[in-house]
This record gives C-alpha cells, structure tokens and sequence, in this order.
C-alpha cells in the first residue's frame, strides 16, 4: 500500500511538472505574438509646415517589415525624397516606386504647391500610400505661421491648438490612414458634440446634436470632422464633411453616415464614392445624391426582404472595416446562402446599373456530370437554368435565334419552337400555352425556370444541402 501512495505521488508530480512547463510554454508563444503583433503595427508621424507657397510634409511611416513597400505618390507632390531611419537616402528595389525601410522606418519628403492663405480648400488624397499595408495609427501636426486668421482642420479628432506669437501649431492623432485636410481662411469654433464627430463652425449651430441610431453605432468606429461654411456646394473627404450653412439636418446627417462608411470601405476611386452615399441614404433613409445610387437603393429594396436589408445595415455598422466590394457581395449572399458581384459589378458611377442577381452555391450535377461554375439564377424563391448550355448537357439540341425571339429544341421525334418574351409554344406543330412566360434573359443569356424545364421537357431534380442533381 506504501509502495502505491508513492507511486502515485511520483506520478501526481510529473504531472504537475508537465502543466507547468506546457503553461509556462503557452505564456512565452503568447507573449512573443504580442511581441511581433506589436512591432508590426503600423503609425505615421506626419508634420506639415505651411508657407506662402503651399505646404512642406514630412511622413514617416514606423513599424514596417523588412521587406520592400511600393509606394503610391500624389499626384500634386513635388521634390520627393525618401529616406530611412539614418536620414540617408532609401534603398530601392528593382521594381519601380519600391523601397526597403531601415529599422522599421520609411520617411517621404515632398512638397504641395497651393493657395492656401486666400480662399478656403479641401485637400484629398495628399498623402503618400504604401500598398498591402494597415496603417493603424496617424499623428499629423501642422505648423503655420504665414496667414493667422483662418484655421486649419483635418479628418481626425484635435489632440491641440496652441497659438504663439509668431506662429501656429495644430496636432491631429487617430486612427483614420488617409485624413483629409482642410484650409478655412476665417477662423472657426471647435463645438464640442458627440463621441466620434468633430463640430466646427464660424457661429454656434443647432446642427451639431446628431441622434439617429445609425450615427451612434457608426461613430463607434471611426472619426468624422463636420465643417459648416457659407459655401454653396457639400464637399467630403476621408474622415471629412464640409457642408454649406443652409444644408438640412437630414441631408447633413447622410453626409455624415458616407463619411463613417466610407472609412470602413478600402480607399474608393473617385468613380466609386458614389458607392458610400448610396449605402448611407439606406441606412439612414434619405434619398441618394446620384442618379445611379437611388437606382441601386431601388434595386435592393426590390429584391431583398426588409429583415434581410435591415441585417445587411447592421452588418455594415457594426464592421470596424471592409476589406473591399466583394465583401459587401459576400454578405449580401450569405444573408440566403446564394452568390451575388452586385457590388462589384456596378462600384463604378459611369457604368449602367446591372441588376441584382443571386445565384445557386451547391454543386450542380447533370447526367451524373458534374457542371464546372454553373450559374443557376434565384429569383422570387424560383430557380432559373443557361438554357442552352443545361439543354446541351441533357442531351437535347438547342438554338436560340436572338434577332426572330425564336428558340428551338429537339429530341428525338420532338420538335419544340418557343417565343422567347410570350408564354406559348409549339410541339411537333401544335400550339400550347404556359401559365407565365417561359425565359428571361440576363446578361444576355437565355435562362429558364425549372419548374417548366421539368412540365415541358420531363426532366428529374433531385436536391440536397450540398448538391443539385438534374437528369433526363
């Protein structure tokens, strides 16, 4: 019994001994992820000095990899130069725009020529962009000391303002890659408002209260900096909203929600902002800006159920960021477990509208052959066949004539003629009729609803959770 007692406790200690070491392991690869998480986060430093000319920036980028950056330039910069943490010049790769950070660092000298004393202006896309990365923290002083009476405002939220006798400084910090900055030749007045939104204006505004739902969950995860000015026009940036004195509260509210979402979106070419106003005149159900918007908006409430696009709004919310359209396309999809590229086909403003199409995500069999990329179309819980290539596959011979509407199909001893656009056809010269219209057509392409395919032609579909199975 002695000997037992023993044994287990010998036992009962190796155990011990083997939890603490496993631990003590765990804390260590923990410990050295944070570690490396840490030292790749990346911050940029930005310092700008205004003078008669235009605006002198100093961006350094810290935290890199070392591995080589290509970088993408204003277009507006001027004298650029790169240097690494020593101060020497850049190493470069041997792809053009690439260059190898020393320490972790990258610093970008450059210059913006600009009226920036005179009149009012918005300044976007100024910054040096380094692709394939997360920057996740911006710090940007401006130092001024050329025209003293206007104010200098940028898309983060205002850490300082100090006024010296010969000179102004401003210190920007927050989490916004890419902030816009605006020049305001009048002085301002930074109201205090809610979490997430910078107020300025050149007199108090009954507009700086914002309380609609969607703003207070959208504010959560970004920065937005309100300028009320007597221009005519609204104006938005990264992190940004200039907006004329008259604008309604409404308007100025939607203004503000493209702004938070357009944060959340990876930077947008000019063709595709019309994007962030579209998705914000749902979520806060104003009216689009563009003609093309308010089609999209029209298009979704078409199609998708109101409990659906209320989840879609919530999703994009409640999401710290987006990786890109194909993730809205993603969502929107999933919402039914179907495909969709809406968002991707139509990010661009100068493109018609294509419209909102859902397609099957189970593998599709035909004649025991499995059918690669098929697209079985969904529409109104229905599902939509490519005509001729399914006919094909199950062994019938068909023709589509686009010019005549004329449709054929053989097999066999039968013969079938179709008008496309009614709901009658021919069988071995005698006419039949159909309960609705037989086909659509998208994209071109001819398709028809199974539901027929399996009346007319007798076809067998068999279903399950991962397949469809079609057979003649």
């Amino acid at each position: 019994m002695k000997k037992v007692s023993i044994l287990f406790m010998i036992i009962l200690a190796a155990l011990l001994i083997v939890i603490l070491v496993w631990q003590w392991a765990t804390f260590l690869s923990r410990e050295a992820l944070t570690k490396r998480t840490a030292a790749n986060t990346i911050i940029q430093n930005i310092t700008i000095t205004a003078d008669e000319q235009g605006l002198k920036v100093k961006q350094v980028f810290q935290g890199l990899e070392e591995r080589s950056y290509e970088a993408a330039f204003p277009g507006q910069a001027s004298n650029l130069e790169c240097k690494d943490a020593t101060g020497a010049p850049c190493r470069k790769a041997e792809r053009k725009n690439h260059y190898f950070g020393l320490d972790g660092q990258l610093q970008f000298n450059y210059y913006i020529k600009g009226d920036f004393q005179s009149k009012s202006t918005l300044i976007d896309g100024w910054m040096v962009i380094l692709a394939d990365t997360f920057v996740s923290g911006t710090k940007l002083k401006v130092v001024d000391q050329r025209n003293r009476q206007g104010m200098w405002v940028a898309g983060l939220p205002l850490k300082g303002h100090k006024q010296m006798e010969f000179v102004d400084y401003y210190v920007f910090e927050g989490t916004t890659p890419n902030p816009a900055l605006y020049w305001h030749n009048k002085k301002l007045i930074n109201i205090p408002t809610k979490k997430g939104i910078s107020y300025y204006a050149d007199k108090k505004s009954s507009n700086s209260s914002f309380q609609t739902k969607t703003l207070d969950c959208l504010r959560q995860n970004g920065h937005v900096s309100v300028v009320v000015t007597n221009q005519k026009q609204n104006e938005r940036g990264p992190g940004m909203v200039i907006a004329a004195g008259n604008t309604p509260k409404d308007r100025l509210e939607h203004e503000l929600a493209a702004a938070f979402l357009e944060l959340k979106l990876p930077p947008l070419a000019q063709s595709e902002k019309w994007m962030a106003d579209a998705l914000a005149s749902l979520a806060v159900s104003h009216p689009a800006s563009t003609q093309k918007g308010r089609d999209l908006t029209a298009e979704l409430k078409r199609k998708v159920s109101a409990s659906d696009l209320s989840d879609f709004l919530v999703f994009l919310e409640k999401s710290p960021s987006l990786q890109d359209f194909e993730q809205l396309d993603e969502h929107l999809g999933k919402l039914n477990g179907l495909n969709t590229d809406f968002f991707m086909i139509n990010r661009r403003e100068d493109s018609p509208l294509s419209p909102l199409i859902f397609t099957e995500t189970r593998s599709l069999f035909i004649n025991e052959n499995k059918i690669s990329n098929p697209e079985i179309i969904v529409e109104d819980g229905k599902r939509f066949y490519p005509f001729l290539e399914t006919m094909g596959f199950l062994g019938f011979v068909a023709t589509y004539e686009p010019s005549k509407d004329i449709v054929k199909v053989t097999s066999f001893k039968k013969k079938f003629i179709f008008n496309s656009k009614d709901a009658t056809f021919d069988l071995n010269g005698k006419k039949y009729g159909l309960l609705s219209k037989p086909f659509i057509l998208k994209k071109e392409i001819l398709y028809m609803e199974e539901a027929v395919m399996e009346s007319i032609f007798g076809i067998s579909v068999i279903e399950d959770d991962q397949e469809i199975r079609i057979s003649a």
